[in-house]
């Protein structure tokens, strides 16, 4: 049985180290974990202030919008070059930007079915013990949540 790999990615400090991580473990190989889908998730923005001008607002949204999805497919292009430098084939490797809104982690394991993954990769972000305390990661509620998937969290 082939099994495919799905790096969750949102642009962060550890997107980058979850994408080697999982190239490093993939490279060279032709039948452990030959094939890598680098999946990039949005972070929510926050909501806009009340009162404000809905016409700005959503000038500001759609254009804020641009960005991101230009930036995140840039990331994406160049975590997509870094696994191929590091010896996966270019053929095994795939990108996919996720829905634009939504729960993280629920877009996370619907991409991994989609894509017939067996493994999710997810890169845990480090924060001050009053952020553990006050915020639950996405990859610490996908350890915490049955999904079917091994799940492989890069510290």
């Amino acid at each position: 049985m082939k099994h495919k790999l799905l790096v969750a990615v949102d642009g962060g400090k550890t997107s980058r180290k979850t994408a080697l991580y999982a190239a490093h473990a993939c490279a060279g190989s032709e039948s452990s974990f030959p094939e890598i889908v680098v999946f990039h998730v949005f972070v929510p923005i926050p909501p806009f202030v009340e009162g404000a001008d809905p016409v700005a607002a959503d000038e500001l949204a759609e254009r804020m919008e641009r960005q991101r999805t230009e930036a995140a497919e840039k990331m994406l292009a160049d975590i997509k070059k870094t696994i191929i430098c590091e010896g996966v084939k270019p053929k095994l490797v795939t990108t996919e930007l996720a829905e634009r809104q939504g729960d993280v982690m629920k877009q996370i394991v619907r991409a991994a079915a989609a894509h017939h993954c067996d493994t999710i990769v997810i890169g845990r972000h480090s924060r001050s013990l009053l952020g553990e305390f006050l915020a639950e990661s996405v990859a610490e509620h996908i350890l915490r949540t049955p999904s079917g998937y091994t799940i492989w969290l890069v510290a």
